[in-house]
């Protein structure tokens, strides 16, 4: 896969992300939103939904070109 330049464009996508209540899915998820992305999250322990809505909801989105 090629690198993308930042010229490139990015497009939204609608995303999956499995385990993003915490570590690695947490991040992806966030790193998705902020780049503008609908990102759709499953999260198994129930008591971590807040906090990582949260943390999804509060990464400053990237900004267009």
């Amino acid at each position: 896969m090629a690198a993308r330049s930042e010229d490139t464009p990015v497009r939204s996508l609608v995303t999956i992300v499995t385990g993003a209540s915490s570590g690695f899915g947490q991040m992806i998820a966030r790193d998705l939103a902020q780049a503008g992305h609908i990102v759709h999250a499953s999260i198994r322990d129930v008591a971590s939904v807040a906090r990582a809505v949260v943390d999804v909801v509060s990464a400053p989105r990237a900004r267009s070109r």
